[in-house]
């Protein structure tokens, strides 16, 4: 800032390689935070006026792809020019004449700078353009030229103005797209001068109480079209605060900051069911920091984001009535949410013993059934913004607009809270392992904050304090304690405890000083290396769903089983012990062997499973008689379940692996301790009463 006798006269800006949006401060020197200038915090804010929001970067990074695209054309044309632009010189001689060789090759050189070659009379050079081109410089002329115009949408919205004016009708339909995005920016600068800058210029003493920003573009404008303009960019731009919406155009206020419902600001209202299913989940998601920081789940563009995709088919199948009304969980999207939350997520934290993968299987389980549980409550809330107050059918486009809602709440907010969750759960899982095997070295665990300014001040109170591996206090406390939590451990010595003069606690003491840690008592009051539910019962989602005991065609809208794959022989009691000799005599374990299935989780056989299947509780078909075909029903699987199944002795949970064979349906159950318990026949129209629970595959 420049400034004259107490006046700014000028201003110069701030490299941009030295400011972070994200995290709201300037890098005095650029890669190294330990030295940083915080805009967002006094008194620095009281000065400077962040516009927009953290996460977006501008046009700026949007055009630098062209830029880069259109400098690289130039250089390469330029090369193009100087070896091809002018004439090409060629020279011959006699084979073996070396004189006259050299004298060519100097009077070449001394002609300038145009390319030339020497050759033998008897030899042929040919310089060929590349076929379909014609001039091979029109090949950078273009690239120029689509890089030209790819600038000019992004920033102006079309081309006819600048590039092509050659029609004057479409001439003028293009200046007005030009026209409309100038408004929208010019809509939006109103915005922070009426907002932002208005309130800190009061703070600053300026009388502008009751004032208000007018800018000549807008004044003609009626209310209706700059509430229009202003939803379009809140959605497509820049955040815009829901209390200058509110206050500016009298209508409620609505939460922030996802992006807002038309629909509801032209009715002045929303359905009270509706509202209160939106705040139960809020609520749970709710915390004193929740602020977004990199390591966000980055959301593809829409066109190559499985959720969005998903999402945008289920509101037209809802809409056409093409779903069953009794169909609660909706497959694609459950399975696109699946994928969001274990993108790139290892699973390799735990060992590959049997106990390990068990443990790695439950995870997994866990995960899917959370995605089913959501994809439920998305699929129950859009159906209730299907009418309106009357009851009559919404047009599509104002029904469409209701349920953006819900996307942006369940599946950008809430599912990049949720990622974040698996992420540091996972890590803290590989962590703790590491932590128990080095304990007798290093007994202590010290509690880390991120310990910047958007550390929560009930996570603050535990920064450096120290507590024993083996103490209970790490059973409740062990980070993450809520969403978006960014504490860590560090494992010390008991040398460096006493060097640093840590004050050792314990027990009670240790849990007095994290009574108010927890965001979420109830869902974040354990110890996430050890626990397998990293999505347990208490969340919202789950409310009135029991996901172990869902159906294939009532709940998922999957229609009967259909024969697949050709019979094989049954086995006699002979070839099957054969079989399973082999199969044991080639494994590492003494008393049996390993499969793995489709989702890459091991089922173990012992001796055991031979047992329960050498008893003939069916004369006519024993279950070994259908032991060849187990392991294809496992490694090539036409469905896999996880959940409640019901026998004539008892129920139990169990992964089912299914494959529907021309004559039968051939089953394979197996534990959560991943052992396969049975193996056995049965009709295909008996399979519904195995598919049931969570639907962890299906083959396509």
């Amino acid at each position: 800032m420049l400034t004259d006798r107490g006046k700014v006269v000028g201003a110069e800006l701030v490299p941009r390689k030295h400011v972070r949006p994200e995290f709201g401060d300037i890098l005095i020197r650029q890669g190294d935070p330990s030295q940083r200038i915080v805009y967002t915090e006094p008194v620095n804010a009281d000065y400077l006026l962040p516009v927009g929001s953290r996460d977006n970067l501008g046009l700026l990074l949007k055009a630098v792809p062209y830029i880069v695209y259109k400098r690289g054309a130039f250089g390469d044309w330029a090369q193009y020019a100087e070896l091809f632009g002018m004439p090409f010189r060629l020279a011959k001689y006699k084979a073996y004449d070396n004189k006259t060789r050299n004298i060519l090759e100097a009077a070449m050189r001394d002609m300038g700078s145009a390319s030339y070659m020497v050759i033998p009379e008897e030899a042929s050079v040919e310089i060929q353009a590349i076929s379909g081109t014609g001039n091979n410089s029109g090949n950078y002329d273009m690239l120029r030229q689509a890089c030209n115009e790819e600038l000019a949408v992004l920033i102006l919205g079309q081309t006819m103005t600048t590039t092509d004016g050659s029609s004057r009708a479409q001439s003028e339909t293009h200046f007005k797209v030009e026209e409309q995005i100038t408004l929208d920016d010019i809509l939006f600068l109103e915005f922070v001068l009426n907002w932002a800058f208005k309130q800190m210029m009061i703070r600053h003493g300026c009388p502008l109480d009751g004032c208000t920003f007018h800018l000549p573009e807008t004044e003609k404008l009626s209310k209706e079209v700059r509430l229009d303009m202003l939803l379009r960019i809140n959605k497509e731009v820049a955040p815009i605060d829901p209390e200058y919406i509110a206050k500016e155009f009298d209508v409620p206020l609505l939460d922030k900051p996802t992006k807002i419902d038309k629909g509801n600001i032209e009715n002045n209202k929303q359905k009270e069911a509706e509202k209160k299913e939106f705040n139960l989940i809020d609520d749970y998601y709710n915390c004193p920091h929740n602020h977004s920081h990199p390591a966000e789940l980055t959301l593809a563009d829409p066109d190559d984001n499985e959720v969005q995709m998903a999402f945008d088919n289920l509101t037209e199948a809802i809409y056409n009535a093409s779903i069953p009304t009794d169909t609660s969980i909706p497959e694609p999207l459950y399975n696109a949410l699946v994928k969001a939350l274990t993108k790139d997520v290892s699973f390799d934290f735990a060992n590959e013993e049997q106990e390990g993968e068990a443990f790695k299987a439950a995870i997994q389980n866990n995960i899917h059934a959370f995605s089913c549980a959501k994809s439920y409550t998305e699929l129950m809330l859009m159906r209730q913004l299907l009418l309106d107050d009357k009851g009559d059918i919404l047009p599509f486009h104002q029904f469409k607009d209701r349920v953006s809602g819900i996307y942006d709440k369940y599946n950008i907010a809430h599912l990049q809270a949720e990622y974040l969750h698996v992420i540091a759960a996972a890590q803290a899982a590989g962590q703790w392992n590491e932590i128990e095997a080095n304990e007798g070295n290093m007994p202590y665990l010290r509690y880390l904050t991120a310990n910047d300014d958007r550390v929560r001040e009930t996570h603050r109170t535990l920064n450096n304090v120290v507590v024993p591996v083996n103490d209970p206090f790490w059973d409740t406390y062990y980070p993450p304690n809520g969403w978006r939590c960014r504490c860590d451990v560090a494992q010390i010595t008991n040398l460096q405890a006493q060097k640093n003069k840590y004050s050792i606690k314990t027990g009670d003491d240790a849990g007095r000083l994290a009574k108010e840690a927890l965001d979420n008592k109830k869902f974040f009051g354990k110890n996430f290396a050890k626990a397998s539910d990293w999505f347990d019962a208490t969340h919202p989602n789950f409310k009135g769903l029991d996901t172990t005991k869902l159906s294939a065609e009532k709940d998922y809208g999957i229609k009967p089983p259909k024969a697949t794959t050709a019979p094989l022989p049954a086995l006699s009691q002979d070839e099957f012990d054969q079989q399973w000799q082999t199969l044991t005599n080639g494994s590492t374990r003494a008393d049996g062997f390993v499969w793995t299935d489709v989702l890459k989780t091991p089922l173990y056989a012992d001796k055991k499973l031979y047992d329960h299947l050498i008893k003939n509780e069916k004369p006519k078909q024993p279950h070994y008689s259908v032991f060849n075909r187990a392991q294809a029903t496992i490694s090539q699987p036409d469905e896999i379940w996880f959940g409640w199944i019901e026998s004539t002795k008892k129920g139990r949970l169990a992964k089912v692996h299914l494959k529907f064979y021309s004559d039968k349906l051939i089953i394979v159950f197996s534990d959560e301790q991943l052992n396969i318990i049975s193996i056995y026949a049965a009709p295909l129209d008996t399979a519904n009463h195995y598919r049931k629970g969570i639907l962890l595959y299906r083959k396509k």
